[in-house]
C-alpha cells in the first residue's frame, strides 16, 4: 500500500467540485488473483467529503492495482483493517460480478468498483442482507468472498452456516443443510 496525494474530481450538492484526496495505491504483487477488503481512515477522523476512482473493488489481477480515494484533504492515512484472499482467475471472475455493498463496503466504494473486464453485475444480489451477516458475526468476509469465489451469484446465493473452506470441496454446489 503507497499513499500519495492528488487532485480527485467529483459531485458536490449537484457542482462538480476538484480538490486534493489522500490516495492509497494498492497493488497484487503476487502471481495469483487476490480477493480483498480494505478499510482507511484519515489519521484526522471521520472523513466527511470524499471522492473516488474507478478500480474493482474486490479483486485484484496479479499486477493489478487500485487506487482508493481515502479523504479530501491532506491528512495522514491509517490502514484500519485489511483482508486478502488468494482465489483462482475463475473467482476472481466471480467476485467481480458482486457489489462491494454485500462485503461491507460503503456506497462511494461501491459506485467506484468498475473491474477491468467487464462482467454482469448481479442484480438479484441481496447486499443489503448479506452486510447484515457480515455485521451481526453471522458470516465472516471470508466465507462469503470464499463462496462466491467458486458459485456464480447471477445462478446461486450465500447461506447462513456457509464457512470458508480450508480444504478443496468435494461437491460443487454446496448446498444449506437439510
Amino acid at each position: 500500500i503507497k499513499v500519495r496525494l492528488d487532485k480527485v474530481n467529483y459531485m458536490q450538492r449537484g457542482a462538480k467540485v476538484s480538490s486534493v484526496h489522500a490516495i492509497a495505491r494498492l497493488e497484487n504483487v503476487s502471481k495469483r488473483p487476490l480477493a480483498y477488503h480494505v478499510v482507511l481512515k484519515g489519521e484526522a477522523g471521520k472523513c466527511i467529503v470524499r471522492g473516488a476512482r474507478e478500480h474493482n473493488a474486490v479483486s485484484l489481477r496479479p499486477g493489478e492495482s487500485a487506487e482508493i480515494v481515502v479523504c479530501a484533504g491532506r491528512d495522514k492515512v491509517r490502514v484500519e483493517r485489511l483482508e486478502v484472499m488468494e482465489v483462482t482467475d475463475l473467482g476472481h471472475h466471480y467476485l467481480s460480478q458482486i457489489s462491494p455493498l454485500a462485503l461491507g463496503q460503503d456506497g462511494t466504494t461501491a459506485a467506484a468498483h468498475q473491474p477491468l473486464v467487464s462482467v454482469a453485475t448481479c442484480a438479484n444480489l441481496d447486499a443489503k442482507t448479506l452486510a447484515a451477516y457480515l455485521a451481526a458475526g453471522t458470516a465472516s468476509w471470508a466465507d462469503v468472498v470464499d463462496f462466491y469465489s467458486r458459485h456464480d451469484c447471477h445462478r446461486l446465493q450465500f447461506f447462513p452456516g456457509y464457512r470458508r473452506a480450508e480444504q478443496p470441496l468435494e461437491v460443487l454446489p454446496v448446498a444449506p443443510p437439510r
